[in-house]
C-alpha cells in the first residue's frame, strides 16, 4: 500500500472514530432553539442577581455664570450653583447676595443691594423683560449704571437671550447706558462694553 494511499485509510478511520464520540455524547444538530429544562443549565447562569440597578443619580448643583463688578469697574463672569433648572428669576436673586469669601478675595463685589426686587422675568423672541423693584434704578446714575450692566451681563449669558428690558410695576423706565445716555428701549451686550467681559 502506497504511503498516499495509508495516510487516506487513517483519514477516514480517524473521521469515523470522531462521529461515533459525538454520537456517544450527545450531540446532535439541531434545526430550531429548543427549551432546556432548569436542572439541565450549568450552574450559575439562570442567577438573576442581587436586584440592584445602576442609577445615575440627578445632578443637585448647576454652574451658572452671573456678573458681578470688579474695583475698577469691569464685570466679571462667575459661576455660581444653582438648584437644577433655576428661573431667570432666580438667577438675578443671586446678584443680590453677598460675594462669597473667594470672590471678595478676586476683589469682587456687586451694584445690586440684597433687598433689590425682582418681581418678574418674562421672555419673548430674545429680550428678557425684567420687573424690577423701584430701588434697582433709583440712586446714583453710577449705581444704577453698574447694577444695570450686571443684570444685562448677567441675562445675556443665557441661552436664547440677547436683549434686556427694564419695567417697574410693568411700565417701561429708562436705564442707563454705558455712554451716559439714558434709553427705555431694549438694552444689549453693546450699550455697555466699555465693562463688560471679553
Amino acid at each position: 500500500m502506497t504511503r498516499l494511499a495509508r495516510l487516506l485509510v487513517l483519514l477516514g478511520l480517524g473521521l469515523v472514530v470522531a462521529g461515533t464520540v459525538l454520537a456517544g455524547c450527545g450531540i446532535s444538530p439541531d434545526d430550531s432553539p429548543r427549551a432546556q429544562p432548569d436542572e439541565d443549565v450549568p450552574f450559575g447562569l439562570l442567577e438573576r442577581g442581587d436586584g440592584a440597578t445602576t442609577t445615575v443619580a440627578a445632578p443637585t448643583a448647576v454652574p451658572i455664570s452671573i456678573c458681578l463688578v470688579r474695583t475698577d469697574g469691569q464685570l466679571v463672569s462667575i459661576p455660581r450653583d444653582f438648584a437644577p433648572n433655576p428661573s431667570l428669576s432666580e438667577v438675578l436673586g443671586a446678584l443680590g447676595d453677598p460675594p462669597t469669601d473667594a470672590e471678595r478675595t478676586l476683589g469682587l463685589s456687586t451694584a445690586i443691594s440684597d433687598d433689590a426686587v425682582v418681581n418678574e422675568v418674562r421672555t419673548s423672541a430674545g429680550v428678557a423683560n425684567v420687573d424690577l423693584g423701584a430701588g434697582v434704578v433709583e440712586g446714583s446714575a453710577r449705581n444704577q449704571l453698574a447694577a444695570v450692566a450686571q443684570i444685562v451681563c448677567t441675562l445675556t449669558q443665557q441661552p436664547g437671550i440677547g436683549q434686556v428690558r427694564f419695567l417697574v410695576d410693568g411700565v417701561n423706565v429708562e436705564v442707563a447706558r454705558g455712554d451716559g445716555s439714558t434709553t427705555a428701549d431694549a438694552v444689549s451686550r453693546r450699550d455697555y462694553a466699555t465693562v463688560m467681559p471679553s
